[in-house]
């Protein structure tokens, strides 16, 4: 495996990892078994990066990203797991460094997805939303967590989730600031969308603020579905799959809008309404 050269590798392993770079997106697919990556976007880096962990097999990753001086990083994350899995994601942001990240994850087995932002150098931001579709018996743990080590850091978490079936989800949304840390400004948001009377969410919105010179404010929403919500689209004409699905676009297209338009963002919008229509 050969990783693109303007991205530096300090270590990688795993039966099933890959690279691929063309211009200034580069990318990473990681298969079955378990994985471990240490990655560098160097200074004043403008990336579009593309990462995808899937398989029909156990498969459990751990990587750790770095993001040096005034890097500006879009990755677009995507995990579709049908048994059991683990992902672990570390973000470590230098001075006026930036990332934009959107994440959706497909569980159709037992999960746990934990990504944690750091933000250690002024100026600092951190944007992320994330769209978790729990199917079948799942038991998914998902945590997001980012934290102002620095002063003037701005972070931002949008945490969306949709469940079906029998599926159970613990949803953690964490912005920490440090004692130190001075003019953050932090957002937590938390939707979550319960199609089935066999759901269950616990959502945990926890706001650990050290300081008071600091701007931060949450929001915490769950709508529960049954058929007569659905009422007013499927009086319109629409079945039931047909409603429901509309509702599902409706969030995919609202958590893929920080990404600029390109293949790769058409490619998992395409994916992702293939997996609506069989839900």
């Amino acid at each position: 495996m050969e990783a693109p050269t303007f991205l530096g590798v300090e270590k990688v392993s795993g039966k099933e990892a890959f690279f691929a770079a063309k211009g200034d997106t580069c990318g990473m697919e990681l298969g079955a078994g378990n994985h471990e990556a240490h990655l560098h976007f160097p200074h004043s880096a403008d990336r579009f990066f593309f990462f995808r962990s899937q398989g029909d097999e156990e498969q459990s990753s751990e990587i750790i990203t770095d993001l040096h001086d005034s890097a500006d990083i879009t990755m677009l994350c995507m995990l579709h797991h049908k048994k059991k899995s683990s992902f672990r994601g570390h973000f470590r942001l230098q001075k006026n460094a930036r990332i934009r990240m959107v994440v959706i994850a497909f569980a159709e087995s037992d999960a746990d997805y934990s990504f944690t932002f750091e933000g250690e150098g002024e100026g600092s931001e951190i944007l992320v939303n994330t769209l978790l579709i729990g199917q079948g018996k799942s038991q998914v743990n998902f945590s997001l967590t980012s934290s102002a080590k620095a002063s003037r850091i701005k972070s931002q978490l949008r945490m969306f989730s949709a469940l079906f079936d029998e599926s159970n989800l613990s949803l953690h949304g964490i912005p920490e600031v440090e004692k130190g840390a001075k003019g953050c400004v932090t957002h937590l948001e938390q939707q979550s969308f319960l199609f089935g009377k066999k759901t269950r969410l616990q959502a945990v919105p926890f706001l650990n603020i050290s300081n008071d010179d600091v701007i931060s404010s949450h929001k915490s929403s769950i709508f529960h579905f049954e058929e007569e919500d659905l009422f007013y689209l499927k009086n319109r004409g629409l079945s039931g799959e047909q409603a429901r699905e509309i509702l599902l676009e409706g969030i995919l297209i609202d958590i893929l809008s920080p990404l600029p338009d390109n293949p790769l963002k058409n490619g998992v919008y395409e994916k992702a309404h293939h997996f609506f229509q069989k839900l």
